[in-house]
C-alpha cells in the first residue's frame, strides 16, 4: 500500500529513516539506538501506506518489536539483514512497484525469522 500511496515528501522522510536505520546498525555499540532506528523505518512504511489500523497496530506493538531487536542486536550469534534489504523496500515503493515492495518486505522478514531459527537462539528468544 505503501508503494501506492506514498507523496515524494513521504519518500524524503523515508529515506531519512533509512539512512538513520544504517547507521545505527552500524554502530553496534549502541543496540538500543538501532532498535529504535529500525522500528521508525519499519513504522514508516505502516504510516504511509494510509492504512490506519495497519499504523495503529504497529504503534501497538512497537514495544515488543524494539525489544525484540534490542535484543537481536545485542546478539552477535544473530546475523542482521544488512542494509541492502531496506533499500530494496525503499526503492520498490519509491518506485511504485507494489509487487517488488512486496517481495522486499517478505525478504527482510523471512531473513529475521530464518535467522532466529536456525541460530543458537540464546537466552532472548524465549523472552
Amino acid at each position: 500500500m505503501a508503494a501506492a500511496r506514498h507523496t515524494g515528501e513521504d519518500l524524503q522522510d523515508f529515506r531519512t529513516l533509512l539512512d538513520q536505520r544504517d547507521r545505527s546498525e552500524s554502530d553496534s555499540s549502541d543496540p538500543l539506538q538501532f532498535a529504535v532506528d529500525d522500528s521508525e523505518f519499519h513504522m514508516q512504511i505502516a504510516l504511509i501506506s494510509g492504512n490506519a489500523l495497519l499504523y495503529e497496530t504497529y504503534k501497538y506493538f512497537v514495544g515488543r518489536l524494539r525489544d525484540g531487536l534490542y535484543l537481536a542486536h545485542s546478539d552477535t550469534a544473530v546475523p542482521s539483514c544488512g542494509y541492502d534489504s531496506h533499500a530494496a523496500i525503499v526503492e520498490a515503493i519509491a518506485s511504485r512497484d507494489v509487487a517488488a515492495a512486496r517481495k522486499a518486505d517478505y525478504d527482510v522478514v523471512s531473513m529475521s525469522i530464518a535467522a532466529i531459527a536456525t541460530s543458537d537462539r540464546g537466552a532472548w528468544a524465549d523472552e
